[in-house]
């Protein structure tokens, strides 16, 4: 695969993450619809759990889903932009960042104008947090297993 290829291939994978985030964000998957399949589940699983412990739950796993999908976003834009541009490590997480923002501001600018959902600026903090997560991870597992910066890139 040529470093052309690469690069284009890295950035598909960004599209095709933040496509997967605004997908997820419809009313499809409102906390009423990801409810009616949760709660069965849960009942199932601990038959003595009340309404509020399930709504708390339901609650955490939403939440939780905000900072995992948005620190995959962040890996996967880390690396494109590793692979496109040829900067800083600081300047590619401070990039990857803006990124994060910009999906997760669109994400909740959309769910402002749908019935069943509502845009959150806290949202977007759990978002940027998630996308935080996700450099910090990609940094420390590169500086463990001794990954410095992408090699030039030249066509092959």
């Amino acid at each position: 695969m040529t470093a052309t290829q690469r690069v284009l291939w890295a950035w598909f994978w960004v599209a095709v993450c933040a496509g997967a985030i605004l997908v997820m964000s419809g009313e499809s998957f409102a906390a009423g619809q990801t409810g009616r399949f949760l709660k069965p589940l849960l009942e199932w699983i601990y038959p003595e759990i009340t309404v509020k412990q399930i709504v708390e739950v339901h609650y955490a796993l939403r939440k939780l889903a905000h900072l995992t999908e948005y620190a995959v976003l962040a890996m996967l834009s880390l690396r494109a932009l590793r692979l496109t541009i040829d900067v800083s490590i600081l300047r590619i997480a401070g990039l990857t960042l803006l990124i994060v923002l910009t999906v997760a501001g669109v994400d909740e600018l959309r769910q402002s104008y749908l019935a069943t959902r509502t845009g959150s600026l806290g949202d977007i903090a759990i978002n940027l947090v998630g996308g935080g997560i996700g450099v910090l991870l990609v940094i420390a597992v590169h500086r463990l297993m001794g990954i410095g910066a992408p090699a030039p890139r030249q066509e092959t």
